[in-house]
């Protein structure tokens, strides 16, 4: 969706989690680096967890989403 100076549409670098997924402590350990390094994610929208327009990083399951590619180079050396 385009709205004058603003430009919503969006894709997603992904990454899957699920096949490097350890125990629960390692997933506390990710998402608190992440908010660390990228920010807090708002934990409102549509559904609970789900990201407004404007967040660097949010996490769905075990899926990662990155609005930046630089972003998710930087997750994917630190946690792949």
């Amino acid at each position: 969706m385009k709205t004058g100076k603003y430009n919503f549409t969006r894709e997603w670098h992904e990454f899957d989690m699920l096949d490097h997924y350890k125990d629960s402590s390692r997933m506390q350990d990710i998402l608190l680096w992440c908010d660390q390094n990228f920010g807090h994610v708002a934990k409102w929208g549509a559904y609970p967890g789900a990201p407004d327009a404007w967040p660097r990083w949010w996490c769905s399951g075990f899926v990662f989403k990155f609005r930046d590619e630089a972003d998710y180079a930087f997750f994917l050396l630190r946690w792949s």
